[in-house]
């Protein structure tokens, strides 16, 4: 019993391991599918299952792969102590910053766009609450900004606070379209193409219960998969005793 159960171990948790282990952001770990080629072959070659075992192990072996994955994409995010950290007031946000920042500054409420997402051939209802908005920010509370680095512009709840005190947001990092950031910002006929734009994405930030939720179902399919690996049909007893 113990030398199936290690080698369901190893074509089970290889893939989960080295998905975990490599993971890059989320919305690219089906890279970790590939992964699954050394638990197909320890699948064949030690543990000799039934082909439909063997199929279900694999599946649910993909499965533990690319939910680990997901989990540590978003634990390093959400159970992360230290956030690279800019200060609008006396730094200047670089065009290319660190994919997840913290950025302290000025919410401005002077031109704020509001998000809405209509379902599939309706218009947007612009009577209704939006369901996020994007607002610029600066590092003091002036009319006339001097401009060092890339403007900012955050994306946050509608309801979020907005006006003269200053407020640290955390969120995700990405390049804004020059033409969008201009309909927030005066540029003082500045071209927008030459002046960079950085979305900083509140709303993308994971929650630690989501990351709690991920980590606990990478173990329950890797658990399964184990078990799928693992699991032999009992010997059948001799008739004549």
């Amino acid at each position: 019993m113990a030398r199936p159960l290690l080698r369901a171990l190893v074509a089970a948790v290889s893939p989960a391991a080295l998905a975990a282990a490599l993971a890059p952001e989320p919305a690219w770990m089906l890279w970790s599918l590939p992964l699954l080629l050394p638990a197909a072959w320890l699948v064949r070659a030690w543990a000799n299952p039934g082909r439909v075992q063997a199929i279900v192990g694999l599946v649910l072996a993909a499965a533990a792969a690319i939910a680990s994955a997901r989990a540590r994409a978003l634990a390093d995010v959400a159970w992360r102590d230290a956030w690279p950290r800019i200060d609008l007031a006396t730094d200047a946000m670089p065009p290319q910053p660190p994919p997840w920042l913290e950025v302290a500054g000025v919410l401005r409420d002077g031109w704020v766009l509001g998000e809405y997402l209509p379902g599939p051939g309706q218009v947007a209802d612009q009577s209704q609450p939006a369901r996020a908005v994007l607002a610029p920010m600066t590092g003091a509370d002036v009319d006339v900004v001097t401009l060092q680095g890339a403007i900012v512009i955050a994306r946050v709840r509608a309801d979020a606070a907005r006006g003269p005190g200053r407020v640290v947001l955390r969120g995700h990092t990405e390049p804004l379209a020059p033409e969008l950031a201009q309909t927030l910002v005066d540029l003082g006929g500045t071209p927008p193409g030459n002046v960079p734009a950085v979305l900083l994405d509140t709303l993308q930030v994971p929650q630690s219960q989501q990351a709690s939720v991920a980590v606990a179902l990478a173990l329950g399919l890797l658990l399964a998969a184990i078990a799928a690996f693992a699991w032999r049909e009992p010997a059948p007893r001799d008739a004549g005793r």
